[in-house]
Formats: C-alpha cells, sequence, structure tokens
C-alpha cells in the first residue's frame, strides 16, 4: 500500500510541473532576475538583495498565477525571506495558499519573514491564505483601494513584530484582529481614513514600542485606548482632527515621542505630561493653540525639541520653559505673538535653534537682554520690528545663521558688515 501510495504522489508531482507553464527570463544581472509569466512578472533578488517579487499587470487576480518559476542563476547564497505582491488582486481563494507553497518549493523559501502586498485593488485576509506565514516577523499592505481582514486572520502569525496598513482606501477589520499578537512592537495605521479607534483594538499588546495613526479621521480618543500599552515609545497623531486630549490619557511614562501636529487642540491641561520624563521630542505644531501656560511643559527636563509652529499663540507665560533645561530646538514661528515673556530663556541652558518667524513682534527688549552664548540658529524675519538695539547685534556674530528679513528696520551697512552673516545652517 505505501509503495502504491509513493508511485502515486510521485506521479501526481510530475504532472504537476508538466502541467505548469514555463517563464521566459527577460532581465539578468548580478542584482536580479526577471521573468514573463503571461500576465506576471517575476523578479528574484540575487545573492544579499534577499526577495521575491511578483508583479500582476492590470491589477490581475493572483488566483490564475499558474507558472513554473525556474531562475537559472544560483540563488543558494541566501534564503528568500521576502516576498512582495504589487498591482495583485488576491481574494478568498484557496489557490492564494497554494501558489505561496509552490512558489515555495520552486525557489527555497523556507522561512518568509517579510511579506508586503502594494498597489493591489483588493485584498482579501483570512486565517486560511495566512497559514503558511507563521515565521513573519513583518507584514505591509499600502495602496490599496481595498482590504478586508477576516476575524482571526492574523491569529496564527505568533511571532510577528510590525505591521503596517497605509494608504488605504476602504479597510474592513474587528476590534480583535491584533488580539492574539503578543509579540507585536510596531503598528502603523496610516491614511486609511480610521474614524475611531475601535474599543480593545491595543488592549493587552504590552510590547507595543511604537503606534502611528497618522492622516486619518480621528475626532477623539478615550482614556482606555492605550491604557496597556505601557512600555509605548513613540505614539503618532498627526493630522488628525482631534480637539481635545484627556489629561489621563498617556499611561506610558517610556514615551520619548509624541506627535499631535496637525490637528485643532487648543488647550492641554497643566497635568497631562506630568509623568513624561523621559520624552524627546514633543511635536504640537498645526493646532489651535493660543497660549503656552507657565505648568503645561513642567517635568520635561529630558526634552530636545519642542514644536508649536503654525498656531494662533499671543502669550507665552514667564517662566514657561523653566524646567526644559536639555532643549535644543524651540520652534515658535508662524504665530501671533507680539511681545517676548521676561525669563523667557529661562531655563533654556542648551538651546541651540529658536525660531520666530512670522509673528507679530515688534520689540526685542526682553529677548536681547537675555539670549544666549550657546545659540546658533535665530530666526525672526517676517515680523514687525522697528530695531535692533546694539547689544543684540553683538550677539548675532557669533551665529552660524541668523535671518532678520522682512522686519520695518534698516540695519547701518558698516554695522552689517561687521557681522558674520550666513544664509546656511547644518
Amino acid at each position: 500500500m505505501a509503495l502504491i501510495f509513493n508511485f502515486l504522489f510521485g506521479f501526481s508531482l510530475i504532472l504537476r510541473v508538466l502541467s505548469l507553464e514555463q517563464c521566459l527570463q527577460i532581465d539578468s544581472n548580478e542584482i536580479a532576475e526577471t521573468l514573463q509569466c503571461g500576465n506576471f512578472t517575476a523578479k528574484l533578488g540575487l545573492y544579499y538583495e534577499n526577495f521575491l517579487e511578483i508583479t500582476c499587470n492590470n491589477n490581475v487576480d493572483l488566483s490564475i498565477f499558474d507558472y513554473n518559476l525556474i531562475f537559472k542563476k544560483n540563488i543558494t547564497y541566501a534564503e528568500r525571506r521576502n516576498i512582495i505582491f504589487i498591482n495583485c488582486t488576491i481574494l478568498e481563494s484557496t489557490n492564494f495558499k497554494n501558489i505561496v507553497q509552490h512558489i515555495n518549493n520552486d525557489i527555497g523559501l523556507n522561512i518568509i519573514q517579510i511579506l508586503e502586498f502594494s498597489q493591489s485593488n483588493k485584498i482579501i485576509l483570512s486565517q486560511y491564505n495566512l497559514e503558511l506565514f507563521k515565521n513573519l516577523d513583518y507584514l505591509t499592505i499600502e495602496n490599496c483601494n481595498q482590504l478586508k481582514v477576516k476575524p482571526h486572520a492574523l491569529d496564527k502569525l505568533q511571532l510577528i513584530s510590525v505591521i503596517k496598513f497605509q494608504k488605504i482606501k476602504l479597510i474592513l477589520f474587528s476590534r480583535e484582529i491584533f488580539q492574539k499578537l503578543q509579540n507585536l512592537e510596531s503598528i502603523y495605521l496610516v491614511n486609511i481614513n480610521l474614524a475611531r479607534i475601535p474599543r480593545g483594538l491595543f488592549h493587552g499588546l504590552t510590547k507595543l514600542t511604537l503606534i502611528n495613526l497618522k492622516n486619518n479621521v480621528l475626532t477623539t480618543i478615550n482614556d482606555e485606548d492605550f491604557s496597556t500599552q505601557i512600555n509605548l515609545i513613540d505614539l503618532i497623531l498627526e493630522n488628525n482632527k482631534l480637539t481635545k486630549i484627556s489629561k489621563n490619557f498617556f499611561k506610558s511614562n517610556q514615551l520619548e515621542t509624541i506627535n499631535l501636529k496637525g490637528n485643532n487642540i487648543k488647550y492641554l491641561d497643566d497635568k497631562i505630561f506630568n509623568n513624561q520624563s523621559n520624552l524627546i521630542d514633543l511635536d504640537l505644531s498645526d493646532n489651535k493653540f493660543q497660549m503656552i501656560s507657565k505648568n503645561l511643559l513642567n517635568g520635561l527636563e529630558k526634552l530636545w525639541i519642542l514644536s508649536f509652529e503654525n498656531n494662533e499663540i499671543n502669550l507665552i507665560d514667564d517662566n514657561a520653559f523653566n524646567d526644559l533645561s536639555a532643549l535644543r530646538h524651540l520652534k515658535l514661528g508662524h504665530n501671533k505673538l507680539t511681545t517676548i515673556p521676561k525669563n523667557f530663556f529661562h531655563g533654556l541652558k542648551k538651546l541651540k535653534v529658536l525660531t520666530l518667524e512670522e509673528n507679530k513682534l515688534k520689540t526685542l527688549d526682553n529677548l536681547s537682554s537675555q539670549i544666549l552664548p550657546d545659540l546658533k540658529k535665530l530666526d525672526l524675519s517676517h515680523n514687525q520690528l522697528n530695531g535692533i538695539p546694539d547689544n543684540f547685534l553683538n550677539k548675532l556674530s557669533n551665529m552660524k545663521y541668523y535671518n532678520l528679513e522682512n522686519n520695518n528696520f534698516f540695519i547701518v551697512i558698516d554695522k552689517l558688515r561687521q557681522l558674520k552673516y550666513v544664509q546656511d545652517t547644518d
């Protein structure tokens, strides 16, 4: 019986190989070999390039792929760990699993760690058609018209650490999509028209260090949305429609980057950053802030970069930057400031870059008396300054870059010649 089975199995393999169509080599060099297979193009990275790329012409359904991939080059130098599907329609069919298996058999994809889909019209992912990717570490789907991730589709990807869904017009998934993926470290849900965060979407994912929700249409976020992300380091909420954030929102005290750029936020509670002693980069630009209060930035002793550009700020409280002893870059351009507050530089011992362009400053009295010797870049262009104190001119000579253009004064040529005026900065 065993002999009969082995004979039939071997015979079936021979029939399969004979039934598959052959591909035509259209390009070959030291970097890659390319085959034309009817409506498909197959490109194999050689040596250390380490990828297989399948392109479906005219967004053809990948399920009709029925070609024997026989590459002429020696491909044994590296395992093909990266598969890329471009412009392919992938439906919920048993054929997708078979295709991946037959690609694996043809070119020796022993351990597929990176799987990428791009420029597809429609993709349906299910548990069945992903079950061959148990060793997957990185999944990317981008520039897709429609993506449907069925319940439990990702459950067997136990080793995956990075998931990227980007630039997808219509996406459907359940709130349990990531529930079984306890090794996830980074999630990108970028430009997918996400209007709200499904309750419990990130629940239990304690290893997450990065969440990127850039370029969506989120109007609110709840305290519970990131309640279990105690090890989160980077949180990107740029270019949404958020108007407010609760003072108890940031649960992780490991955060190094908070990006809230491009929202509609007018106000943040003074205690919102109280436990963010590790924060390095805080971007609050392109919002609706009208003032920077005295206590908002308390405790941010490790902050290097702070941006409030493109807001409506007309008031900065005295000593607002007192705790920012590590700050290098302070960006306040494109606001409505008319004066510089007293003690503006108090605490800013390491400041290198200060931008105040496109405000309504009329005097530099407070600024000129405080300016720091280590400041290397200063932008005061497009304000309403009527003059510059002599002591301020002398301090400018130590800078690598400064910009005073488009103000309401004229500097005597002799004084200007004495200054080191450098148009570029490093």
